[in-house]
C-alpha cells in the first residue's frame, strides 16, 4: 500500500492554498508532479492487448508511442482511428467502512496517418496524428463515524493572517476562524485555539477528478543500414485537470449544543502544456528476432491553476454571533516542471503464427523537478522520498491459421515511485514499498484483418492497485482497492 497518485491531491491542496500568502508561495506537491510523470499505458488496442510490450514489435502506427524507429519497417500508407471506453473504480475503506466510487469516461484513444516516402534503398517514413497520452479519472467517497477526530483541529495548525480588518481569508485556519470553528488567542505570537468541533462526528467525502493529456505527434523513421531502424516522435502535449471535493461532518450524535454541521468544497482547474522528445532504435537480429531501444527526455510541463475553496457551517442556534456562515477564497498560480528520463528496452520472437515479446522500462523518479526556487524544498524531497524503478511488460499475438483471426494476452507491472509506505511514515526502520505496491495489469484482446488492407481490433484491460491517502494530514489512513478496466477499440486502413 503506498501513497495515492489520486485521491492525496488533497494533500496537494492543504499546500496549494497557501501560495495566497507571497512569503510563503507554494502551489503543487510531490504528488502533483508524479501525477505528470506519470505515463499512459499507449495507444491502439493491438499494442494494448500485449501488455503494451511493443518496443521490438512496433509495425505499425503505435510506433509513434512505443518504438518510433518501428515506423521504417512500413511499406504502405496507414491511417489508424481508436477509442478507449475507462471506467475508473474504488472501494475506500476508512475507520472500517467502506464506500465504492467509480467515474467513467469514453475518450478517442488515437487518430493518425503513416506515410513512407518511396526511396532507392532502405526507407523513409513520417508520420502524424493525436493521441490520448494520459486519463486522470478517480472517484473515492468515504462515509464513517469518526469518535476521535475532526478536519477542524487540523485547521487550528495554520498560523493566522492579518490584514487591515483583521484575520484575512487566506487559509483553512482562518476559514474556520469566519466560521466560528476556531478562536484566536491574541497574543504576541497569535496562533488558533479553542477548535469548536473535535470528534464524534460523520465525516463524509466525495471525490472525482477528470481529464487527462493529449498528443500531437510528429515522428520520422529510416533504415539507417541493412535491419537497422531509426526513428524519433516529437509530442506537443495539452490537456487539463480537475479536481472537486465535497468533505462533510455532522453532529449525527447531537453531541454539540449549538453546531449541527459544516461542509468544505475544493475545487482546482489545471490547464497543461508540455513537449517532449522521443527516440528509438529498432534492429532485426534475423527473421525471427528483434531487439528495440528507446530514451524520451524530460518532458517540459507549463501548467496553470485555478483553485477555489469554500466553507460553510450550520448552527442551530438563533444568536447571531453564530449564525450559519459561509466564507471562500480563490485564486490562480502558474509554475513549470520537468518530468524523468525514461529508458525502454525491448525483445520479441516471431515464429509461424506466433509473436513473443516483453519490455523492460526504466526510470528515475528522484529527477522530477519544479522550476521554481519557491518549491525547493518539494524538490528536496523527489531525493529523500522517491527512487528508480524496473517496469515489466509481456505479451504475445497468436494468428490463428487459415483465418483473419488474431488472439492477443499480456501482462504489465508498474513499480511504486514512492520509496515509502504511507502507513509507517515514522517507523524504524521506514517501511519499504515493494511488489504489492506496484500497479498491475491483465491484457486481453483480439483482431480481425481483411485482406492485409483493414483490422479491426478489441483490447481488454483490467488494472488494479492498493493506495494509500488521508482525508486531511492528521486523519486516519484510507486504504482503496482501485480498479480500473478499460476497452480499446481501433481501426486501421493500409493502402
Amino acid at each position: 500500500m503506498i501513497k495515492s497518485a489520486f485521491p492525496i491531491s488533497l494533500l496537494l491542496f492543504f499546500l496549494l492554498i497557501q501560495n495566497i500568502i507571497p512569503q510563503s508561495a507554494r502551489a503543487q506537491s510531490e504528488v502533483d508532479a508524479t501525477r505528470y510523470s506519470t505515463q499512459g499505458q499507449g495507444i491502439t488496442a493491438r499494442a494494448l492487448a500485449m501488455g503494451g510490450a511493443y518496443t521490438a514489435v512496433a509495425d505499425d502506427y503505435s510506433a509513434v508511442f512505443f518504438n518510433p524507429a518501428g515506423l521504417a519497417q512500413m511499406r504502405r500508407l496507414e491511417f489508424n482511428a481508436g477509442f478507449n471506453f475507462l471506467n475508473a473504480g474504488s472501494d475506500a475503506t476508512y475507520l472500517g467502512k467502506t464506500v465504492t466510487a467509480d467515474n467513467p469516461v469514453t475518450a478517442l484513444n488515437s487518430l493518425g496517418l503513416v506515410l513512407p516516402v518511396p526511396t532507392y534503398r532502405g526507407s523513409l517514413v513520417f508520420a502524424f496524428g493525436y493521441n490520448r497520452s494520459q486519463n486522470f479519472n478517480t472517484a473515492q467517497n468515504i462515509d464513517a463515524f469518526n469518535s476521535s477526530g475532526s478536519i477542524n483541529t487540523y485547521f487550528q495548525k495554520f498560523t493566522p493572517q492579518f490584514g487591515s480588518d483583521g484575520i484575512i481569508l487566506q487559509d483553512y485556519g482562518s476559514l474556520a476562524y469566519n466560521a466560528f470553528l476556531l478562536n484566536e488567542d491574541g497574543g504576541t505570537n497569535p496562533r488558533y485555539i479553542d477548535p469548536r468541533i473535535t470528534g464524534n462526528v460523520q465525516q463524509q467525502s466525495k471525490l472525482l477528478e477528470d481529464g487527462g493529456t493529449n498528443s500531437f505527434v510528429l515522428s520520422g523513421a529510416l533504415e539507417a543500414a541493412p535491419s537497422l531502424f531509426l526513428g524519433a516522435t516529437l509530442n506537443f502535449i495539452n490537456g487539463r485537470y480537475s479536481y472537486a471535493r465535497t468533505y462533510s461532518e455532522q453532529d449525527v450524535s447531537n453531541v454539540y449544543a449549538n453546531f449541527n454541521s459544516f461542509t468544505l468544497k475544493d475545487d482546482i482547474e489545471s490547464d497543461v502544456n508540455g513537449f517532449n522528445l522521443k527516440a528509438g532504435l529498432l534492429y532485426r537480429l534475423d527473421d525471427a528476432w528483434r531487439f528495440g531501444l528507446t530514451v524520451e527526455t524530460p518532458t517540459y510541463f507549463r501548467l496553470k491553476d485555478r483553485y477555489s475553496s469554500s466553507l460553510g457551517v450550520s448552527f442551530s442556534t438563533s444568536d447571531s454571533s453564530t449564525d450559519a456562515s459561509n466564507n471562500f477564497y480563490d485564486g490562480e498560480f502558474e509554475y513549470e516542471l520537468t518530468t524523468p528520463f525514461v529508458f525502454s528496452g525491448g525483445l520479441s520472437y516471431e515464429f509461424l503464427f506466433l509473436t513473443l515479446s516483453g519490455n523492460v522500462t526504466f526510470k528515475d523518479w528522484t529527477q522530477q523537478r519544479y522550476i521554481t526556487s519557491e518549491l525547493s524544498d518539494v524538490n528536496a524531497l523527489f531525493k529523500s522520498d522517491f527512487q528508480q524503478t524496473l517496469d515489466f511488460a509481456v505479451g504475445g499475438e497468436l494468428r490463428v491459421p487459415a483465418t483473419p483471426v488474431r488472439l492477443r494476452a499480456g501482462y504489465s507491472i508498474e513499480n511504486s515511485p514512492y520509496k515509502f509506505k504511507l502507513a509507517a511514515p515514522s517507523a524504524t526502520p521506514s517501511v519499504r514499498t515493494d511488489l504489492n505496491d506496484a500497479r498491475k495489469t491483465l491484457s486481453l484482446g483480439a483482431g480481425l484483418l481483411f485482406r492485409k488492407t483493414f483490422a479491426i481490433d478489441v483490447a481488454y484491460l483490467y488494472t488494479t492497485q492498493i493506495l494509500e491517502s488521508r482525508p486531511y494530514p492528521t486523519a486516519d489512513v484510507i486504504t482503496e482497492s482501485v480498479k480500473a478496466t478499460n476497452v480499446v477499440v481501433t481501426a486501421s486502413f493500409r493502402f
